[in-house]
C-alpha cells in the first residue's frame, strides 16, 4: 500500500486553480477598456495623404476568410492515470505502482471553419508520439499475482511507445481583436485570446507491447475530451496561434492479460497537456 505524497494533492488542485485564474484572464479580455477596443481604420483624405479614425464595429484589422487552413507542432508532457484493483489493495506483494511524465511530439494540419466573429468549428488531424511508463515497486515477499514471485524485491518499469492517429474535433471562442500598439500603422501584430474545447477520437498506428501479453499492454483506441486557451497573432501573410491544451481520457485502455504488471490494475486512462503552435494563412 502507498501513501498520499503532497505533490499528489498539488497535482489534484493545482490544475483546477490554474484553470480558473485562466477563466478569470479570458474573461478580462472579453471587457476591454474603451480605448484598447477602438481601432484604427484608414480614411482617405484630399491630394492622396492617409489619416485614421476610430471604428469598434470591425473584428479583425487583418482580414480573417470564413475557411483557413495550415498546420501545427508541439510538445506534449503525458502520463497515465491509474484505477488500481482490488488485487492491489489486498495483495503485500506489491508496494506501489505509479505513473511516470514523459514527453511526446505532435504534428499535424488544421482546418478551420469561421462560424460568426466569436466562434469557430477547428479540425485537428494530426500524429502524436507517446511514451507511457508505469513504475512498479514489488515487496521482498511471496506475492499472488501470476509471475510475481520472480520479481520479489524488484523495481520495474514498464513503457509503452505508441504512435496515435488523432482526429480533434474543436469549438474555438474568440474574444475581440486588439490592434496594434498606437494604431494599425504600427509594427505590433494584432492579437486575441480565445479558448477551445471539444473531442478527440484517436487509434494506435504502432506499439511496441502488441505481442507480448506477459507485458502491460494498452488498447489501440481511446477517446479524449480536450480544452484550453491560445493567442492569435496576425502577421501580413499568417497567423501564429501558441496554443496550451488539456487532454483527459475517457476510455479505459488497459488491456488485462491477468499477469504481473496487469492484475494490480483496473484501468488506464491517458491524459496530457500540451504546447502547441498552429500556423494558420489568412
Amino acid at each position: 500500500m502507498q501513501s498520499t505524497h503532497f505533490r499528489h494533492l498539488l497535482h489534484l488542485y493545482g490544475q483546477k486553480i490554474s484553470l480558473a485564474l485562466v477563466l478569470v484572464a479570458f474573461i478580462a479580455t472579453l471587457w476591454p477598456s474603451q480605448a484598447q477596443a477602438q481601432m484604427m481604420v484608414p480614411k482617405k483624405k484630399k491630394y492622396g495623404t492617409t489619416n485614421y479614425r476610430k471604428n469598434t464595429g470591425s473584428r479583425s484589422p487583418m482580414g480573417e476568410s470564413r475557411f483557413s487552413y495550415g498546420f501545427y507542432v508541439g510538445l506534449n508532457n503525458h502520463r497515465m492515470r491509474l484505477d488500481y484493483s482490488d488485487a492491489y489493495i489486498s495483495d503485500d506483494g506489491i508496494l506501489s505502482a505509479n505513473p511516470r511524465f514523459a514527453l511526446g511530439f505532435n504534428l499535424g494540419f488544421v482546418g478551420n471553419l469561421k462560424l460568426n466573429e466569436h466562434w469557430d468549428l477547428r479540425l485537428t488531424p494530426g500524429a502524436t508520439f507517446y511514451e507511457h511508463q508505469i513504475d512498479y515497486r514489488f515487496a521482498p515477499r511471496p506475492t499472488t499475482f501470476p509471475g510475481g514471485d520472480s520479481l520479489s524485491g524488484a523495481q520495474v518499469t514498464q513503457g509503452i511507445e505508441t504512435v496515435m492517429v488523432e482526429l480533434p474535433l474543436l469549438i474555438k471562442f474568440k474574444s475581440l481583436i486588439r490592434p496594434g500598439k498606437d494604431d494599425c500603422q504600427s509594427k505590433a501584430s494584432p492579437k486575441g485570446m480565445y479558448m477551445i474545447a471539444g473531442l478527440k477520437p484517436a487509434f494506435a498506428v504502432s506499439s511496441s507491447k502488441e505481442a507480448a501479453p506477459d507485458l502491460l499492454r494498452a488498447a489501440r483506441f481511446d477517446v479524449a475530451v480536450e480544452y484550453g486557451f491560445g493567442f492569435d497573432l496576425f502577421y501580413q501573410f499568417f497567423k501564429l496561434s501558441p496554443e496550451l491544451r488539456f487532454s483527459h481520457g475517457l476510455t479505459n485502455m488497459l488491456i488485462q492479460d491477468n499477469n504481473r504488471y496487469s492484475t494490480p490494475l483496473r484501468g488506464l486512462y491517458a491524459h496530457n497537456i500540451s504546447l502547441i503552435f498552429h500556423f494558420e494563412g489568412k
